[in-house]
């Protein structure tokens, strides 16, 4: 063997840890700057020289991380791990150079030369993307790419290897996991374990110091009258979740008071609004174009109460002045109160179905147009323009408004959303036919503006951050709602004006183990299970506390139920009970839950409040709960989880087979008026479940909880459910079929975004691997077959497609989105589940499939 001077040129690897400290030293200082930019409102760090040349500005973009991790905190573990290999590199034995020693030396050096290569390709792709994307370049970053080109150059020119072959030689040695690169690679993961630790602990600290300085800063601004600077500062830290949001909308609303001229109060006012109701005017018409600029008494601080959720205060007494655009006798019993953005989809959704309202309930109800445009003349915004047009929009709105034109241009800009550029609004004002003398002073005086703020200042003190939203009698009807929803709220509110901020909360009746409620139709009495169903083992529908529900399909559901000498309830039963009242169809279609609401829209009461039933889990990763465990979700009559927990199936008739009251991911959507029918009844899952009705009092089969069956949610290691279906040219289909194959087995339906990616893709893999025992199987589900075929037709689909309408084939794999998809293999074994598709995801999978076969 050749000494080692002959065979690498040890001096130059001194290079590579000189070079490997200067980039250890940059990555530290930019972690450091990305926690202080994150969590100190208005840092600035020694690295930010201007626009062009601007580490804070890299650090806090969204490209600044991956995997939810800093990318120069990924750097430390990657020198580390460099580092290692340098000082294999640099080894020598004293008495002389072995074979075993140099082959090592040489394998840690060629890792090291693909590892740097690797990091200099990734680190171009960076400085573009600082550069394009971002517009701007860190220094510090640019120190880092110097680092490791020089690690690279030192290490490549140390071998003697030409540079091609040191990339081949590392990509071998990393696949036969060499001692150098096995080495190398435990102290990659530990040093990012202790990074992450370390970062975990400094942005914790750094968060908290950063809020309370922000928090000092902007209250000594409002103590110096510097308002606008202020809303700035706190801005940011009014939309963190945290302990320090609360101190933060309050100095908030205090700083726009500031702005508004209004006066800042130390305590929450708990007047009710009902005076000022009363005082303000039917219609505002002041006198038109009034060139004074308007100062405004900012409201005192309303009264809120209920419960804080994302979409705001349950309860909030909105205060009315004589500023706002109301339309309506002064004297109203109900008052409805809209704050919106002219450039808001769902605003536009929500106004069309309110003037629908408005014609019918024009004497009894008084509407109020709060303004919140999403947009940089909104405080709250902090800048950001998430609708351009919107504060142009309702400064043409106020303008008009004092013309006595108000309602005509509300209704105008939103049949005109998305095309309310500053031209065309003008075109829009002359058409309303008014003086526009009068409306360009208006407009480019302080008014508009003055209006807008004050607006933003009550949704501040509401806790609203978005549009729609409605108070109705001062209780929160978040969204968009339906024509019938709004109406059912409406007509509330006029046999209970006073309604209270709390939900009414339901005595917990005192009852027999599992005994049945009785309920009452407008012809008849029945029976109804308190608590949603499980299942014994003898296949019968058992109703008890504390049991996780059965997930079933609609058959399941009624053959349960007719185990148990019961029935499934029709929806007049079903919806009469979580009303509690008789369920009318008032409009004679045979349905109960697609008209107007009689009793109350949720078991506890007729507003939503999150928290009564078990509805608010993420729909991908929850679960239903046990029966009875929320003793706030019953009615009157003590009926449990009517809503929410699990969707529960109902009639008897096949052809009516529905799933009422939502799961436990539907929101506010989990109410006694939700009816879904998406898939056929054969659809089964953790979101499907039931109870039974009979019309005599029927005991439970059993009353322990130990005799019920389980249900089987893991899916992954079992053979494929048994099923039998035929394909689109008439075959049989059924679970032995896909035996003998590895197969790729589908579920689709046509309204699904996914499916259209995934299932022309899959025409790739069949002729791939069609010829080597693999087949695909795609089994569309939409409710009604053609539209699974034309997808099918459209798409060109080599493979095997089968249609299934009842979706029974689909029930016993657990299916909640679209598409889901198994990889099967030879032997009828689930090996693999496949949520949706995306392109990340597809090489996992494929290797998978390759494996298999």
């Amino acid at each position: 063997m050749s000494s080692e001077q002959s065979v690498i040129n040890r001096k130059m690897l001194w290079g590579v840890p000189a070079f490997l400290i200067m980039g250890l030293c940059a990555a530290v200082y930019l972690v450091l700057v990305k926690l202080r930019v994150e969590n100190e409102i208005g840092y600035v760090s020694a690295c930010n020289f201007g626009a062009k040349f601007n580490c804070d500005a890299v650090q806090s973009s969204a490209e600044s991380l991956v995997l939810g991790i800093p990318l120069a905190l990924w750097a430390i573990p990657t020198y580390f791990a460099m580092l290692v290999l340098g000082w294999f590199g640099l080894q020598q034995d004293e008495e002389g150079e072995t074979e075993n020693t140099l082959e090592k030396r040489i394998s840690a050096l060629n890792m090291l030369v693909l590892l740097g290569t690797l990091s200099i390709l990734y680190s171009c792709y960076l400085a573009y993307i600082q550069h394009i994307k971002i517009g701007a370049i860190c220094p510090f970053c640019i120190l880092m790419y110097v680092a490791q080109i020089g690690v690279t150059v030192c290490a490549a020119l140390a071998l003697p290897n030409r540079f091609f072959d040191s990339l081949k030689g590392g990509l071998r040695d990393g696949l036969g996991a060499t001692q150098p690169v096995a080495i190398s690679a435990l102290v990659f993961g530990l040093v990012l374990g202790m990074s992450m630790m370390w970062y975990d602990h400094e942005s914790e600290t750094t968060y908290h110091n950063g809020a309370q300085n922000a928090l000092d800063q902007v209250a000594e601004l409002i103590a110096n009258q510097q308002y606008e600077k202020a809303v700035t500062l706190i801005t940011p830290l009014t939309k963190r979740q945290g302990e320090y949001r609360a101190a933060a909308e309050t100095l908030m609303m205090r700083a726009i008071d500031g702005q508004l001229g209004g006066t800042i109060e130390s305590e929450p006012s708990a007047a009710p609004a009902v005076a000022a109701l009363k005082a303000a005017p039917t219609t505002n018409t002041p006198s038109a174009g009034s060139t004074k600029p308007v100062v405004a008494t900012a409201p005192k601080k309303a009264k809120t109460g209920g419960r804080r959720t994302d979409m705001g205060w349950s309860y909030f007494e909105v205060p009315i002045t004589a500023d706002d655009f109301v339309l309506g006798p002064a004297d109203a019993k109900v008052t409805f109160v809209e704050f919106a953005d002219f450039e808001c989809a769902y605003c536009r959704m929500l106004s069309s179905n309110v003037k629908q309202i408005r014609k019918k309930y024009k004497d009894q109800v008084r509407f109020v147009f709060k303004y919140y445009p999403m947009d940089a003349c909104n405080p709250r915004m902090g800048g950001e323009r998430m609708h351009p047009d919107g504060c142009g929009t309702a400064k043409a709105s106020y303008c008009a408004g004092k013309q006595g034109k108000f309602w005509e241009a509300h209704d105008t800009l939103f049949n005109h959303q998305g095309k309310n550029q500053p031209d065309k609004v003008l075109g829009y004002m002359k058409e309303l036919g008014l003086d526009m003398a009068k409306y360009d002073t208006c407009i480019k005086s302080s008014a508009p503006l003055t209006r807008i703020r004050n607006d933003v200042r009550i949704a501040a003190q509401a806790g609203i951050q978005g549009t729609p939203r409605a108070y109705i009698n001062n209780r929160l009807m978040s969204g968009a709602g339906s024509v019938s929803i709004i109406e059912y709220y409406i007509k509330h509110a006029l046999k209970n004006p006073n309604m209270p901020a709390e939900a009414v909360k339901s005595v917990a009746p005192s009852v027999q183990m599992g005994a049945m409620a009785q309920g009452k139709t407008q012809k008849s009495s029945y029976w109804i299970d308190r608590y949603e169903a499980a299942v014994d083992k003898e296949g019968r529908a058992v109703s008890l506390p504390g049991a996780k529900p059965a997930y079933v399909s609609w058959f399941g559901a009624k053959e349960a139920c007719e185990a148990a000498n019961k029935r499934l309830c029709t929806e007049e039963e079903w919806a009469s009970a979580c009303t509690g009242a008789p369920a009318i169809d008032n409009n004679n279609n045979g349905w109960y839950n697609d008209d107007e609401i009689e009793g109350a829209r949720y078991p506890y009461g007729p507003f939503y409040e999150r928290g009564q039933c078990h509805d608010a889990q993420e729909i991908l990763s929850g679960n239903p709960i046990r029966t009875g465990s929320k003793h706030s979700c019953r009615t009157q009559a003590g009926v449990y989880d009517m809503t929410g927990n699990v969707a529960e199936w109902i009639e008897s008739d096949k052809k009516k087979a529905s799933l009422v009251g939502g799961n436990f991911g539907s929101g506010e959507g989990a109410a006694c008026n939700r009816r879904g029918t998406m898939f056929g009844p054969g659809i089964s899952n953790n979101t499907t479940g039931f109870r039974c009705c009979a019309d005599t009092q029927v005991k439970n089969a059993t009353q322990s909880l130990s005799d019920l069956k389980s249900n089987q949610e893991i899916l992954i290691g079992r053979p494929i459910p048994d099923f039998t279906i035929k394909t689109a040219d008439g075959k049989p289909l059924t679970s032995s079929s896909l035996k003998g194959k590895v197969t790729y087995l589908t579920f689709y339906a046509s309204w699904c975004g996914s499916c259209k990616r995934e299932l022309p893709e899959l025409n790739n893999w069949h002729k791939e691997w069609s010829g080597k025992g693999f087949q695909v199987i795609a089994i569309g589900v939409d409710r009604y077959e053609k539209f699974s075929k034309d997808f099918a037709d459209k798409y060109k689909l080599d493979y095997t497609v089968a249609f299934d309408p009842e979706a029974k084939s689909m029930g016993p794999f657990n299916i909640v989105a679209m598409p889901t998809s198994f990889v099967v293999d030879k032997k009828g074994i689930i090996r693999h589940r496949v949520v949706g598709f995306k392109k990340e995801e597809v090489p996992g999978t494929k290797s998978i499939v390759k494996n298999l076969l």
